[in-house]
C-alpha cells in the first residue's frame, strides 16, 4: 500500500461532542476470516486482517452491544446480563481486546461498572464495583490484553472524571494521576509502548494529551477529544472541530508533527483504526442522517458505510475495531517421555551463549518414578532450567546431547533423590560432561521435597503443599511455583502424606511458617494435612471435588491479576511424566497446567482459558496425540481464541513464547 498521505487541514471551530447463540454468532465472525488473521496481539502488532468492529446500539429498551465484521455482514446483537445490571441495561462504550476474543463495556445505569464478556456473548466477568454515586465508561484494553483503562467519574457537584486502570480480574485497581484536581480526564486508549492518550477538559475547552510510560503527561491536540492510537503506535486519530461540519476525524504523528484532517469526514467523532492501520471506523452523525457508522480509507480518503442492515433511525455508536487472531498451539512429543522433556527444553531455551533464554541450569531425575520429583518442578522453574529424565542407572544419550546443547561447560546439573534413584554413575556421567553437579535427596519423598525446597529458597514467601501420594495436584503446585516467583514470592512445594505432615514436612513448616509466609493446601489433601498443625484461617486453599476441579483452582489462584498468564499448557491427566517437564516450562514463562481428560476438556478448566482468552495467545501441549489426543489441544485453543483459528505447530526449537 501506498504511505499514508497528507491534506492541509481545514479551519476549526467550537463544537458539541456525541458520545444469538453462542455458535451462531461465532460462525458469523469467522466466516470471512480464517485465511487473514493474526498470530499475536495486533494492536500491538498491526498484524490481522479485517478483524471485528463492536459498537453501541439500541436493544430491549436499552442499549445493548453489537458485534460485526468490518464490512457490517454478520452482525448479532449481545445482551450480557449480570447481577446488579437493570432489567433493560445500557451497555456502552465497548472496546475489543487486541486479540479479538472479549469485549470490554460499561453497564451505565444499574452497576455503573465495566464488563468484560467473550464475542460470542458468553463468560460474563465483572470488573469494576465503583462507590455510590461514580460510574465507569469507555474502557480500553492494554495491548497484552491484561488491564483495562477507563473513566470513573460523577455529573457532579462537584462534577469528577478521573482515568483508572485494573487488571482483567478487577484486581489491581489504581488512579493514573494520583492527586489530580482541577481536570475532567476521559476516553483513554493506550499504544504499544503502554502511552495512554485520552481526553482532558478544564471545562470548556478539551483536547487530547498523551501520558508516557515514565508518567509525563502533555497536551497532544487541542480541541480534540476521543483519541485512537494506530496499532503500530506511530498515529493517533480524534475527533475535532471542522467547520460548518461539526467536528470531525484527524491524526497526527506522535512526534507531534502537524495533524491531517482526513477529508469528508465531517459530522465524525469517535475514530477507532483497523487492524492493518490504513483505515478507520467513526461514528456518522451527518444532517437527517442519524448515528451510523463509515470507514474511510486514510490514504485515499475514500469513504463507505458500515452496512449492518439496520434501520437509519438506529444509533450505532462508539465503535471499536481489532483483529481476530489465531491463537498458537505447540505440541510436544517424541517416541517416548525423555524425548517430550527435551522438546519442551528446546522449546523454553536456546543455544547456549546464543540467543536470549538462556538456561540457569538443568534439573534431571528418574523416567520410571514420580517420587522424588514432584517438588521438582518448582525448581526447576526457579532456576529457569529445563527438568530431564533418565533411567536410574545410566545418562540416557539423548539427555547427554541436550545437556550439551543448552549449557555452557561448568553449569550446574541438579540430580534429584538419593545414589538409589540416581545412581553415582549418572553423576559421574554428568560431570564427565564438563558440569558440576549437586544432590538433593532425603531418606523419602518427603525430605527430599524439603531438600529441594531449601534449594530455591532460605526464606520462602510462599508455601505450597500437596499430597505426595499421587501426582496431579503437586504437578499443578510446581507450575504455580513460578507465578509466585513472577511476583517477587519465592514460593516452595512441599508433600503431605495425604491427610497427615510427615515429619521432615513439618519439621520444615515449624521453621518457616512466620506471620507473613503465604500457606496454600493444593487439594483437599493438602488442605487438610495443613490444617492438622495451622488454624483454618491460617491455610488458603485452591482445591477443587477432582484433579481436573483442583487445576482450575490452582488456576484462578495463581494466575491471575499480575501474573496473568500469555500462555496455558495442558497434559494428561493420568500419567505424570510429560506434566512433570512440563510444569517446569510453564513455571518458568508463568504459566498454569491443566489437565486432560482424554479427549476432552473439562469445563471448568474451559472456563478459566474463556475468561482470560484476551490474554493467552499459545497453548504448550506436552505428549503426543496418543498422550493428549488433537481434540483436547483444540479444545484448549478453542477457548483460548475463536473456534478453528489455530497455528499447529510440533517440536518446534526455541521460537519467542508469549
Amino acid at each position: 500500500m501506498s504511505s499514508i498521505t497528507a491534506h492541509n487541514p481545514p479551519s476549526r471551530t467550537g463544537a458539541r461532542r456525541r458520545r444469538i447463540t453462542a455458535a451462531a454468532i461465532i460462525s458469523a465472525l469467522i466466516a470471512a476470516t480464517t485465511t487473514a488473521v493474526a498470530t499475536a496481539p495486533a494492536h500491538a502488532t498491526g498484524q490481522g486482517g479485517n478483524g471485528v468492529i463492536a459498537f453501541q446500539t439500541p436493544s430491549g429498551g436499552g442499549f445493548g452491544i453489537a458485534v460485526a465484521r468490518a464490512d457490517g455482514s454478520g452482525l448479532h446483537i449481545l445482551n450480557p446480563r449480570g447481577p446488579g445490571m437493570t432489567s433493560a441495561p445500557l451497555l456502552m462504550t465497548p472496546a475489543v481486546s487486541p486479540d479479538g476474543t472479549r469485549i470490554a463495556f460499561a453497564e451505565a445505569d444499574g452497576s455503573g461498572a465495566i464488563w468484560t464478556v467473550g464475542v460470542d456473548g458468553t463468560h460474563l466477568v465483572r470488573v469494576t464495583t465503583p462507590a455510590p454515586g461514580l460510574g465507569d465508561l469507555s474502557p480500553a484494553w492494554s495491548p497484552d490484553g491484561t488491564r483495562l483503562y477507563f473513566t470513573r467519574g460523577r455529573s457532579g457537584p462537584p462534577a469528577v472524571s478521573q482515568i483508572m486502570t485494573a487488571f482483567a480480574d478487577g484486581t489491581g485497581l489504581e488512579t493514573l494521576f494520583p492527586g489530580t484536581s482541577g481536570f475532567l480526564d476521559s476516553t483513554p486508549d493506550v499504544g504499544p509502548d503502554g502511552s495512554v492518550a485520552f481526553t482532558r477538559s478544564d471545562g470548556p475547552n478539551p483536547g487530547v494529551w498523551v501520558r508516557k510510560p515514565n508518567g509525563t503527561a502533555a497536551l497532544f491536540a487541542a480541541q480534540a477529544m476521543n483519541p485512537s492510537f494506530n496499532p503500530q503506535g506511530t498515529l493517533i486519530a480524534y475527533d475535532a472541530p471542522v467547520a460548518f461540519a461539526g467536528r470531525g476525524i484527524y491524526y497526527r504523528p506522535v512526534t507531534g508533527a502537524s495533524e491531517t484532517f482526513i477529508l469528508g469526514t465531517g459530522f465524525g467523532t469517535d475514530p477507532s483504526w483497523s487492524p492493518d492501520g490504513f483505515k478507520i471506523v467513526y461514528q456518522d452523525a451527518g444532517p437527517n442522517a442519524g448515528f451510523h457508522l463509515k470507514v474511510v480509507e486514510v490514504n485515499s480518503d475514500t469513504i463507505t458505510d458500515v452496512k449492518t442492515g439496520v434501520p437509519t433511525t438506529t444509533k450505532e455508536i462508539a465503535p471499536s475495531w481489532q483483529p481476530i487472531a489465531n491463537v498458537a498451539i505447540d505440541r510436544m512429543g517424541g517416541a517416548d517421555r525423555i524425548d517430550t522433556a527435551i522438546d519442551a527444553s528446546r522449546l523454553g531455551y536456546d543455544d547456549a551463549g546464543t540467543g536470549g533464554r538462556q538456561a540457569g541450569g538443568a534439573v534431571i531425575t528418574r523416567a520410571d518414578s514420580f517420587a522424588d520429583a514432584l517438588a521438582g518442578s518448582a525448581l526447576a522453574a526457579k532456576l529457569h532450567a529445563p527438568l530431564l529424565l533418565t533411567d536410574t542407572h545410566s545418562l540416557d544419550g539423548r539427555v547427554a546431547a541436550e545437556l550439551k546443547r543448552v549449557l555452557k561447560p561448568g553449569a550446574q546439573v541438579t540430580l534429584l533423590g538419593g545414589a538409589d534413584v540416581m545412581s553415582q554413575r549418572v553423576a559421574d556421567q554428568v560431570a564427565g560432561l564438563g558440569f558440576t553437579t549437586r544432590r538433593l535427596e532425603g531418606p523419602d519423598r518427603y525430605a527430599t521435597a524439603t531438600a529441594i525446597a531449601g534449594a530455591i529458597s532460605p526464606n520462602p514467601a510462599r508455601v505450597l503443599v500437596a499430597t505426595g501420594n499421587n501426582f496431579p495436584d503437586a504437578l499443578a503446585a510446581g507450575a504455580a511455583a513460578g507465578a509466585g516467583d513472577a511476583a517477587g514470592k519465592d514460593t516452595v512445594v512441599l508433600l503431605s502424606n495425604d491427610l497427615t505432615l510427615p515429619s521432615s514436612t513439618a519439621g520444615y513448616l515449624s521453621a518457616h511458617s512466620a506471620a507473613g509466609v503465604d500457606l496454600v493446601g493444593i487439594g483437599d489433601q493438602g488442605v487438610a494435612a495443613l490444617r492438622t498443625v495451622f488454624p483454618a484461617d491460617r491455610v488458603r486453599t485452591a482445591a477443587g471435588v477432582d484433579r481436573f476441579a483442583t487445576a482450575a483452582a490452582v488456576a484462578r489462584t495463581f494466575f491471575s491479576g499480575a501474573t496473568t498468564p500469555h500462555s496455558v499448557g495442558v497434559a494428561v491427566a493420568y500419567n505424570w511424566p510429560d506434566a512433570l517437564s512440563g510444569g517446569a516450562l510453564l513455571g518458568a514463562h508463568t504459566a498454569p497446567l491443566l489437565l486432560a481428560d482424554g479427549a476432552q476438556l473439562p469445563a471448568i478448566e474451559g472456563d478459566y482459558v474463556a475468561d482470560n482468552a484476551a490474554s493467552v495467545n499459545e497453548v504448550l501441549v506436552f505428549g503426543d496425540t496418543g498422550v493428549v489426543p488433537n481434540a483436547a489441544a483444540f479444545a484448549v485453543g478453542d477457548r483460548a481464541g475463536l473456534p478453528g483459528l489455530r497455528d499447529y505447530f510440533v517440536n518446534r526449537k526455541g521460537p519467542g513464547l508469549p
